[in-house]
């Protein structure tokens, strides 16, 4: 059984930003496969789950290119040979003129990346892939209620050392806060707030550790454990996630010259 705390592992996708407005996830030829074959069978629990839970209409399976609940995952051209991509937009949940947007279409998404990370989480085959699993999304639960609604993920051992690596220079953490902004801008307008201003934050504890928070009742994922070694990675633990989609999906980037890729910390 893989065990990306502890050990470095080939790419089997990644999580990327194309803009404020849109990110996007990539899977490995193998991944693909191995998709389609999951959701080829005419029921799967999590998904029949989640269509009673929320009235969400019919699951797209990803062969058909676009897929998802109401087709929320989107095929585009893919950023390496050998790999699927899907973009997903982020709606509007308010508008200029005060106009609240289609909370059904969000919910339909983070669904649909539920159902996709789940499926990813059990993928258990060497993708041979030349370049290292950043990180690895755990668990990312669609939710309308504060306790319920979380996301765990893990930092695997390369993006640790990389993160390691950032000495005191706090740059990409603050290119990072500002992306933030700009995504809760997109999503809910100009909220006009101290707690929009100063609410993101990308903090390193300890030198080793990254801490993310977003506006919010103390709304953070955090590695609340001891101190991890460099060679390994660590857990990041969710507290008071809001379950109203865009604070949370308030997607956290780390850009990574070292490794060409990003670092994409998306609740949605």
């Amino acid at each position: 059984m893989k065990n990306p705390e502890y050990e470095v592992l080939p790419a089997w996708y990644e999580l990327s930003v194309k803009d404020e407005t849109t990110l996007s996830v990539s899977v490995h030829q193998r991944i693909v496969d191995f998709l389609e074959e999951v959701f080829s069978r005419k029921k799967i629990s999590i998904v029949e789950a989640l269509k009673e839970l929320f009235g969400l209409g019919e699951f797209i399976s990803p062969k058909e290119g676009d897929w998802g609940f109401a087709g929320t995952l989107r095929k585009t051209k893919p950023i390496n040979p050998g790999w699927s991509t899907w973009e997903y937009f982020l709606p509007v949940l308010r508008h200029k003129n005060g106009r609240r947007g289609n909370r059904q279409i969000m919910t339909a998404l983070r669904a649909s990346l539920q159902v996709l990370f789940s499926a990813l989480s059990i993928f258990e085959e060497d993708t041979g892939w030349k370049k290292p699993q950043l990180i690895v999304i755990q668990n990312l639960n669609t939710s309308h209620k504060m306790d319920h609604s979380t996301i765990w993920a893990i930092i695997t051992p390369p993006m640790h050392q990389w993160i390691c690596s950032l000495g005191q220079d706090a740059q990409k953490l603050a290119e990072t806060e500002d992306f933030m902004r700009k995504v809760d801008r997109h999503i809910w307008y100009e909220r006009k707030s101290f707690a929009t201003k100063y609410g993101f934050r990308v903090r390193k504890v300890h030198d080793h550790k990254i801490y993310l928070s977003v506006p919010g009742d103390a709304c953070e994922i955090s590695c609340n454990g001891s101190c991890p070694k460099e060679n390994s990675g660590y857990n990041l633990y969710p507290h008071n996630i809001p379950p109203d989609g865009l604070n949370l999906y308030g997607l956290l980037l780390i850009f990574s010259q070292r490794f060409g890729a990003f670092f994409v910390y998306a609740i949605l």
